[in-house]
């Protein structure tokens, strides 16, 4: 019907520098990439580390280490990053913290 809509707005987004990648073996075995970037807050939620999904992905982005990257929270849920928007500078470092200390 007409009247039932549903308005989907963009997610929250932030940047950040990718720290490092870590891999993780699930409980069926899979292996999957989980990457570790600066803490950055998106939609009030402190993220350090996001999900890579597999080697292809990784691939597909073309990312390395020390790149800035864009970081969104799918679903308002799942931290992802979306696009590799170039090498950082130490600037980009200045004045971040983990949320561990």
């Amino acid at each position: 019907p007409r009247w039932a809509l549903a308005w989907k707005f963009p997610p929250e987004e932030a940047i950040s520098v990718l720290m490092d990648v870590e891999w993780q073996t699930g409980r069926t075995g899979n292996v999957t990439p989980v990457s570790k970037v600066a803490p950055v807050t998106v939609s009030g939620v402190t993220v350090e580390s996001t999900t890579l999904h597999n080697k292809g992905e990784v691939e597909r982005l073309g990312i390395m280490l020390g790149d800035r990257v864009r970081v969104v929270r799918r679903g308002d849920v799942i931290p992802k990053i979306t696009e590799v928007l170039g090498t950082a500078q130490e600037s980009d470092l200045s004045g971040r913290k983990h949320a561990d200390g």
